[in-house]
């Protein structure tokens, strides 16, 4: 029977509350594990398990971890034990699969940056680059400090413009919606009408009645056009294939200089 994971509160014999998940053939295996550690149980619940695998780890978790470890470590507890406890408590996922494997790394004698490094899609190269020079310097401590509030930092200010671009974004949508009404309904019979009446039409409504006439008649063409300009627009954006044009555009229609 495989192990099943269960979340669990419990205090330790000094009355310190204690949360976290681990993994028993049974709930009463479960208890049995956390009783040997001294602790005493208070409640205990199973976790179901992800139907499509571990999950990613998210922004906050190497934040979090960063931050337990720094306590952990500045409390004199050995660095193998202290990556031991907190994939322990960890959700079940990438972070605590990573945690995990870390932990036995150490405990073979490697360093805390080799044994991350071999999960850097976890924590990221610049997490792990950061615990190498802070072991060779022998400041672990205060690089998991600032680890922590900088990721924790980041985290709020992505969310923060997220936020920040709900509304705008709704907007655009609502005015695009619009402009499609108005373009592919509305536009056609105006112009079949002014046609009917030998009406002549200026050039900025004809464009608009030939364009939405195409929309009509090829939708599908140009529905093929939007896929493919929204598939490689990002790849251009990441290679700088447009910023650059962006960039020089706005240097010559604005006196203040741009920068992007």
């Amino acid at each position: 029977m495989s192990d099943v994971p269960f979340r669990y509160r419990a205090v330790d014999r000094a009355g310190v509350a204690s949360v976290g998940v681990i993994e028993a053939a049974s709930e009463i295996a479960a208890m049995r594990l956390l009783t040997g550690r001294g602790l005493l149980v208070t409640s205990i619940d199973i976790v179901p398990r992800r139907r499509f695998g571990p999950s990613a780890a998210s922004p906050l978790e190497p934040s979090r971890f960063a931050h337990q470890l720094a306590v952990l470590v500045s409390a004199g507890v050995p660095l193998s034990r202290a990556l031991g406890s907190i994939a322990d408590s960890a959700e079940p996922g990438r972070l605590r699969d990573a945690l995990a494997s870390a932990a036995e790394s150490v405990t073979a004698g490697e360093t805390l940056a080799d044994s991350l490094g071999r999960n850097s899609a976890v924590f990221g190269e610049i997490f792990v680059k950061t615990i190498a020079a802070a072991e060779k310097r022998g400041n672990l401590v205060k690089a998991l400090e600032f680890l922590a509030e900088t990721l924790e930092r980041q985290e709020e200010t992505r969310q923060a413009l997220r936020s920040a671009t709900v509304y705008p974004a709704c907007v655009i949508v609502v005015l695009a919606l619009a402009l499609i009404v108005l373009t592919v309904g509305v536009m056609p019979r105006f112009g079949a009408m002014f046609k009917a009446r030998n009406i002549e039409v200026p050039m900025l409504t004809a464009v608009l009645v030939a364009v939405g006439n195409s929309v009509r008649g090829s939708w599908w063409l140009w529905m093929a056009g939007c896929g493919g300009v929204a598939k490689v627009q990002p790849q251009c954006w990441k290679r700088g294939l447009v910023l650059p044009e962006i960039t020089a555009i706005l240097h010559r229609l604005s006196p203040v200089p741009v920068v992007m």
